[in-house]
């Protein structure tokens, strides 16, 4: 994974951003997206919702293009590894 050395770190911002607004508050969030139906594949969004975009931000991800030459594919991949070590997917 071209993120690795990211991972742990996102790991703890995610388990931090999950505690202060609430599992249930997560899981209830991906539960309205899932009976929306507004994914072409569910990981992908839920990943890319909560760690890319409420976790992780924008500026981070700029940074890691350049810093990385990664794409946004690289960044999905994290994302739903980190959701994936977490139990939330």
């Amino acid at each position: 994974m071209k993120l690795q050395n990211e991972f742990k770190n996102v790991v703890e911002m995610t388990r931090r951003f999950v505690e202060k607004h609430g599992e249930d508050k997560v899981r209830a969030y991906m539960e309205e997206v899932k009976k929306s139906g507004d994914y072409k594949n569910y990981e992908v969004r839920i990943a890319n919702d909560i760690v890319k975009y409420d976790v992780i931000g924008c500026d981070t991800v700029f940074e890691w293009y350049e810093k990385y030459g990664c794409n946004d594919d690289h960044i999905t991949t994290l994302c739903i590894k980190v959701m994936k070590e977490l139990k939330l997917l």
